[in-house]
């Protein structure tokens, strides 16, 4: 059992707005941040006694996200300047 592992991401407005207008896209970005997490806890984490691999929340926030869908990166790159897609 694992009681400090719960993280939640709150999308920022811009793309907050998007979703609205296109539900497809919470599971294609839902599914680029699993496939992303995946790779990172397998090149990236610290694996400690019974095979636990362990990230920090910094190195979560700091994680690239692949295989995000066309429609999310053009709506980053045209509405946006801050570098972070969540909250």
């Amino acid at each position: 059992m694992a009681l400090n592992t719960y993280i939640l991401l709150y999308p920022k407005a811009w793309l907050s707005n998007l979703l609205v207008h296109n539900n497809d896209l919470y599971e294609m970005i839902l599914s680029a941040l699993n496939d992303s997490a995946d790779m990172i806890i397998r090149e990236q984490s610290r694996i400690y006694s019974g095979g636990l691999h362990k990230l920090e929340p910094n190195e979560l926030k700091q994680m690239p996200i692949m295989n995000l869908p066309e429609e999310v990166i053009k709506a980053y790159l045209e509405k946006n300047n801050s570098l972070t897609f969540f909250e």
